[in-house]
């Protein structure tokens, strides 16, 4: 443990903080052990925003929080952008911001929580190699021209519990930023219908019942 770091607290860190040889973190009362050679690295982005990267290029962002920080603080996972090759959002997470997660040249997936119901413009752009996107059940709505340059998404998975808008600027349609006829939607069996007859989905010409989804 002489190489580790230890927090007694959630609070003991509440500015950008990266170690490469954790052992002991407290994170929201909850204790959590890691081996040091399992993690490229890791840090609060602020109080109640945690994250790690593991050595395979996963990055997770943990946290009961809106992911907004100080707009002249860049988030510190960015540093490691090339190494990134999976997102995890956690299900307590509220909001994707604006710069969050653009321009990745290598990142291929990413999942995102639950518990996040905002996506704003720019989040998810840029991302030229991404392919496959996991929206979780709280998000009923996406911002306009979502994906502006992540062109290969092949998968798109949209858990919400109902179909699934998206802002409309210009007659700025998603189907004209994903490809859409390469790219698979999968939805609830509940609401495969009115995706398929929705006008604003009416582009994509593969949709699914998310049971299908590999």
């Amino acid at each position: 443990m002489a190489n580790g770091h230890i927090f007694c607290g959630k609070t003991a860190v509440t500015n950008v903080f990266c170690g490469k040889t954790p052992v002991l973190a407290v994170y929201n009362g909850k204790k959590c052990l890691y081996e040091a050679e399992s993690l490229l690295a890791w840090g609060f982005a602020k109080e109640n925003l945690f994250w790690k990267i593991t050595q395979d290029g996963v990055l997770y962002v943990l946290g009961d929080t809106n992911m907004k920080i100080d707009s002249v603080i860049e988030y510190p996972w960015k540093a490691y952008k090339d190494n990134i090759v999976k997102i995890i959002v956690g299900n307590n997470v509220q909001t994707l911001s604006a710069d969050a997660f653009n321009n990745y040249p290598n990142l291929l997936e990413i999942v995102i929580g639950d518990g996040v119901k905002t996506i704003e413009s720019g989040a998810l752009d840029g991302n030229a190699a991404l392919k496959r996107v996991d929206i979780g059940t709280g998000l009923s709505s996406l911002p306009a021209a979502c994906f502006t340059g992540s062109t290969n998404i092949s998968t798109l998975i949209l858990r919400h519990s109902g179909l699934v808008g998206f802002e409309v600027i210009n007659d700025n349609q998603l189907g004209a930023v994903l490809p859409a006829e390469g790219c698979c939607v999968y939805v609830p069996s509940t609401y495969l219908n009115a995706y398929k007859a929705s006008e604003n989905w009416s582009c994509f010409t593969d949709i699914r019942d998310i049971t299908l989804q590999i």
